[in-house]
């Protein structure tokens, strides 16, 4: 959604009418119809409008947003647009052929070793616990935060030091994070991958994303820097089959795989600068949730930003602030030592606490 630069009185000012009007034109697309894109402009003042731009998620991602801006800005100006190599429908076709290649079968064969035998179920230390399965929604909500200059340059130095990436060190501290608050020594989690594994892709708009489920073991006896060394090796075995598709791994098993995802967003998505108007985002707050659970982390400069995005239907906003103040204290007990057993890394427990006897238990059993 992008507005035409105002005064920030002027946003207050308007603020409950657009929003309204931008929930109105958020709905279904029917897929049997295209184009499966919508675009609407909003009039609030003379010389002020807020272009609002809806799209379904089978047509594109994080990188097609990128490349729809910058195709917008070009056209608006009078630009050349970068050539499209491949159209998304032929890729399509070719993805379905490499289905039943030897060197796809195989990446299979690895996914179906990895979630082979029982899979504990993840569960989540949730303020509803009675709920309903029937009642499931896709209702959420999100908290964000930040950490401060050295506490990001610290994470980047132990990166630096176990020759690891930043979202092997972040994936890692999740990991740990959702041990603690489930009592778990397994913990599986989403990621999310481009899945544009090809330089002529780069400037196609589709849906090319693909989900990796990394199963990792968050076991107490386990030093910081020993677990994260696994989640290194398991990250890049996965990196090296993340051609097979996730869907294809839930039909062949019958079974969900996780309700947690994490991502750390790192999207080319440009600064919009067309010559005769000012333009900025338009702060609109999306209340879904894909999964139970959603840690977002994107670098800001010299800090790195976090999202929880979390299912409303089953954690109170507070419960969310408390995860926050966990995550933090897990990330600095580790930053204060990288060979701390996972045992001994602590998360201060609040009376107020939504389910406090979950938390007393796990504190028993696994020594937090």
């Amino acid at each position: 959604h992008l507005a035409s630069q105002e005064p920030e009185s002027d946003v207050g000012a308007r603020r409950a009418v657009p929003d309204e009007i931008i929930e109105s034109f958020i709905r279904p697309f029917d897929l049997s119809q295209a184009p499966l894109l919508r675009a609407g402009l909003i009039k609030t003042a003379k010389d002020k409008h807020i272009l609002m731009v809806d799209m379904h998620h089978i047509i594109s991602d994080g990188t097609s947003m990128g490349i729809l801006i910058k195709d917008f800005m070009a056209i608006y100006s009078g630009d050349e647009l970068t050539p499209v190599m491949i159209r998304y429908r032929d890729f399509s076709k070719w993805q379905s052929l490499q289905r039943e290649s030897d060197a796809l079968k195989k990446q299979g064969e690895y996914w179906l070793a990895q979630f082979a035998g029982d899979l504990p179920e993840l569960e989540l230390p949730t303020d509803y616990p009675d709920r309903d399965a029937g009642e499931e929604s896709f209702a959420g909500d999100r908290l964000e935060f930040e950490i401060d200059r050295e506490e990001t340059q610290s994470l980047r130095q132990l990166e630096k030091e176990e020759k690891t990436t930043l979202f092997m060190v972040l994936s890692a501290l999740y990991n740990v994070f959702l041990a603690k608050i489930c009592s778990r020594e397994e913990v599986v989690v989403g990621v999310p991958t481009a899945g544009r594994n090809r330089a002529d892709l780069q400037h196609t708009i589709g849906m090319f994303v693909n989900t990796l489920a990394l199963r990792n073991y968050p076991a107490q006896e386990k030093t910081f820097k020993e677990f994260l060394r696994e989640v290194k090796e398991r990250t890049l075995q996965a990196l090296e089959n993340q051609d097979y598709q996730f869907d294809d791994l839930v039909d062949r098993l019958g079974r969900s795989l996780f309700s947690v995802m994490f991502s750390l967003l790192n999207l080319d998505i440009p600064e919009l600068e067309i010559p005769g108007l000012k333009l900025r985002p338009y702060p609109f707050r999306n209340r879904t949730s894909k999964f139970d659970l959603i840690l977002n982390a994107e670098e800001r400069g010299d800090r790195l930003r976090f999202i929880f995005e979390y299912n409303t239907g089953l954690f109170k906003e507070e419960t969310i602030a408390r995860f926050v103040k966990y995550f933090k204290e897990i990330m600095n007990g580790i930053l204060k030592n990288r060979d701390i057993r996972l045992a001994d890394i602590h998360i201060s427990l609040d009376l107020s606490d939504s389910r406090p006897e979950i938390y007393r238990e796990a504190a028993g059993e696994f020594e937090f």
